[in-house]
């Protein structure tokens, strides 16, 4: 530790003493600036101190107060620079990276609509519905007298019979259409143009002979054949379809 002379107190109590610094007795006991002015400090006020006892006796007085306070400034002046120092910050971060829906949020977005509207178009494209295929009426009259086929030939399969063959009549010669009795049928396919005498001859016998096989109280003993006549009456409106085919185009020919 350093070693200094004593301060002389007696210095203190002397009339208009205002500042005492003690000196050093050697350069290495020599103090820094800022502890000086704090012991100085310290000193003023002590002094101060002991005199306003002195003088309570005397009267009251503000002189010591005030010499209090100004002492009181000088203790903020003897803090050191260091402790204004500001710390040291930390280095910056480096600059974070874009997130994956700042990279690729745009394509993952087309792409999600993308996928919606296949979904939809292959929904759209099941449950739509669907075209109907229209068979030619000689596919459909043997198609529906095949599955009669299997059946007794009883009044109800002879209805059925003479239904299938009316209708085929009706589509592929285009007879005008209608809830029509046997007899009344009878008497367009006679009289239409594009029918022959012999076709209309030979379906108004079997319409006929159906109708009595229906509404006929004595079971026959032979059966009618429906199924085999019905199908030979298809295949006769059929060769006579094509024959008229091969008239209007002879006709189309000769115009040239």
């Amino acid at each position: 530790m350093m070693r200094c002379k004593r301060i002389n107190a007696k210095a203190l109590k002397r009339k208009g003493a205002k500042e005492f610094v003690p000196e050093p007795t050697d350069q290495s006991c020599r103090m820094p600036l800022s502890t000086v002015q704090l012991l100085g400090s310290v000193f003023r006020v002590v002094a101060s101190l002991r005199l306003s006892v002195k003088s309570r006796l005397r009267g009251h007085g503000l002189a010591p107060v005030l010499i209090l306070f100004a002492s009181l400034s000088l203790f903020a002046q003897t803090n050191s620079e260091t402790t204004n120092a500001l710390p040291k910050l930390l280095p910056p971060y480096a600059e974070m990276p874009p997130t994956f829906w700042e990279r690729y949020g745009v394509m993952v977005t087309v792409a999600m609509f993308g996928v919606v509207g296949l979904v939809v178009f292959c929904i759209w494209l099941r449950l739509r519905p669907k075209p109907q295929v229209i068979l030619p009426p000689e596919v459909q009259a043997r198609l529906a007298l095949e599955a009669l086929r299997q059946r007794p030939e009883d009044g109800a399969c002879l209805s059925n019979v003479s239904q299938i063959v009316r209708h085929y009549f009706i589509a592929a010669f285009q007879l005008p259409p209608g809830e029509l009795t046997a007899t009344q049928f009878c008497q367009v396919i006679s009289n239409h143009a594009q029918i022959s005498s012999e076709l209309s001859k030979s379906v108004a016998d079997f319409l006929q002979e159906c109708d009595e096989r229906k509404f006929s109280l004595e079971n026959p003993s032979a059966p009618l054949g429906a199924m085999n006549r019905a199908l030979k009456l298809i295949t006769l409106g059929e060769a006579r379809r094509v024959q008229l085919r091969q008239l209007a185009e002879t006709k189309i020919q000769e115009k040239r």
